[in-house]
């Protein structure tokens, strides 16, 4: 029997009392990471075995386990630290965690250069970008006037489309130029990192998908939440595809 491929998720980090509070697993002064059971899932249905990677207190000790695995996926959540990308943080930016930011960069550097397939998903396009050199736009609405978060709808509801670059590697995957997507963040891409292509974009000009050259040739991301639309026929092709690009590893 062919092994499964494993698959690394980043996860989100947060060091407010009211996660243990609120879910009675645990009490004031605790740090906690966590993860959607959306994106496990997804990589469960499309042939996979997930892995959550923590964020600890020296990112470079998941160096070695990194380079073990067969993928690995940079999940969605918090706000990157502006300061990553030589801005300071303006009014209108999230909060933001440090801890997570500095394990995630790490993560993505290693798996880049151990040519690990990359997917990137809504921040962890964003994270992406960053770590190869990229800037962000901290707040679509006001800088733009462009509204993408918008959570009225059910996490598994398209409610706008994207237009795929022709003979783009999503294009290929999707079987046709437009997808339609749920959209569920307020930053997005300003400067493009030197080894970024854009492969997709939404009416209004919001990048939406990237590819990222010199790493694995799955080496992309999406702004949109693949994972959530868990009974989409088009979004699974995505996943699918990433494990396909995984098992050749």
């Amino acid at each position: 029997m062919m092994k499964k491929p494993v698959i690394g998720i980043t996860c989100n980090y947060d060091f407010h009392d009211a996660i243990g509070t609120m879910t009675n697993l645990g009490g004031p002064g605790q740090d906690w990471d966590y993860l959607a059971m959306d994106y496990a899932n997804a990589i469960v249905r499309a042939g996979g075995v997930p892995v959550i990677l923590p964020n600890t207190e020296k990112p470079e000790v998941l160096d070695d386990f990194v380079r073990t695995l067969d993928g690995v996926i940079c999940s969605g959540g918090s706000d990157v630290d502006p300061h990553l990308y030589g801005e300071e943080p303006g009014g209108f930016c999230g909060p933001v965690f440090v801890r997570r930011d500095q394990q995630e960069m790490q993560i993505i550097r290693t798996a880049y250069a151990a040519k690990l397939p990359l997917l990137g998903i809504c921040r962890g396009l964003q994270a992406m970008n960053v770590c190869f050199g990229g800037t962000l736009i901290q707040d679509l609405p006001h800088e733009t006037g462009t509204y993408h978060s918008i959570v009225v709808y059910s996490r598994n509801t398209g409610v706008h489309d994207v237009h795929l670059e022709k003979d783009s590697q999503l294009a290929k995957i999707y079987g046709k130029r437009t997808v339609k997507v749920n959209s569920l963040h307020h930053q997005g891409i300003r400067k493009l990192a030197e080894n970024a292509t854009v492969i997709g974009k939404t009416a209004d000009g919001v990048i939406e998908a990237m590819s990222f050259s010199g790493g694995n040739a799955f080496c992309l991301g999406v702004q949109w939440h693949p994972e959530m639309m868990y009974d989409s026929r088009d979004q699974q092709k995505l996943f699918t595809a990433f494990i396909r690009a995984c098992a050749k590893k």
